[in-house]
């Protein structure tokens, strides 16, 4: 299915930054908090290693939560997969704030981001429902764009709500965007997959499509490109807060500070990328920044 021709430009627009503001709730839930783990560690007398681990916590939830609802928005339709995504998100976020332990915190946030992938999966499968292949290239990049500010910001911020309000706040903090965040998709989002076009499948299909990917060389280099760009990145984000706070002793308030200047250069590769899709092919602009990234 393709709006873009009955879609506005003022709509289009709209629509990124609703589709953008949602998909903040992914890096939100990472970055928040990073300023706050050495005391996260303290306050619960547990190792920084183990407060470390929610992070992959939260990777490894994200991860099996894409498998888990990919296939139902296929079969049920967008909203009705992100919309209760939305509610258990904003559950399991306030769940994380009144956890006492690292274990208690690891597995909070595995539900938590399950369930917040169960919004980010739907999000790039609206946008390929409603736009032909160059378009939702570049909406994509744009609703990224959007995304960009929540990295930016979530240190700051939860370096301050740190010195204010101590870390529970965060995550307190966080279960508000979220509340906002499910206004917002049930006011301005509308349903974009027709039922005629949902799709039903067995776990033998299910099984049967996952190996079509798996096989498919094309596909599985994207895949493992982005899986060790991102695993490179992750590597950083998890340290980050031993270097510069514990190491460095840089005070938790000013974290986000040094934090923001890799989301800037981001930001601004992003701008770039914008302008150089519909000029050359998609996957020689994949090599480029991949190589770049090595």
């Amino acid at each position: 299915m393709n709006n873009t021709h009955s879609m506005s430009g003022r709509d289009k627009q709209l629509l990124i930054l609703v589709l953008g503001i949602l998909t903040c709730l992914g890096p939100l839930a990472i970055d928040l908090y990073l300023p706050a783990m050495p005391a996260i560690a303290e306050s619960m007398n547990e190792p920084l290693g183990s407060i470390q681990l929610t992070l992959s916590a939260y990777t490894l939830g994200f991860a099996l939560g894409q498998l888990i609802f990919g296939p139902l928005a296929d079969r049920f339709g967008r909203l009705r997969v992100m919309v209760p995504g939305l509610v258990f998100y904003i559950a399991t976020t306030l769940l994380s704030a009144f956890t006492n332990t690292a274990n208690e915190l690891i597995v909070a946030r595995i539900l938590q981001a399950m369930s917040g992938a169960a919004v980010m999966v739907t999000i790039p499968a609206m946008v390929r429902d409603m736009f032909d292949r160059e378009d939702c290239a570049r909406i994509m990049s744009s609703i990224l764009l959007v995304m960009t500010v929540a990295p930016l910001i979530a240190p700051l911020l939860g370096g301050q709500l740190l010195l204010f309000g101590g870390w529970r706040s965060l995550f307190i903090t966080l279960a508000l965007f979220g509340c906002a965040a499910l206004v917002l998709a049930l006011i301005m989002l509308k349903e974009s997959l027709p039922e005629e076009h949902r799709q039903a499948l067995t776990a033998k299909q299910l099984a049967r499509n996952y190996l079509s990917v798996i096989t498919h060389r094309n596909a599985m280099g994207c895949i493992l490109g982005h899986g060790f760009f991102f695993g490179g990145l992750f590597a950083f984000i998890s340290a980050s807060p031993f270097v510069y706070i514990q190491l460095y002793g840089i005070a938790p308030e000013y974290y986000g500070f040094l934090f923001a200047a890799n989301i800037v250069a981001m930001g601004t590769c992003n701008i770039i990328n914008m302008r150089l899709i519909g000029r050359f092919p998609l996957l020689n602009m994949l090599r480029c920044g991949t190589a770049f990234a090595g």
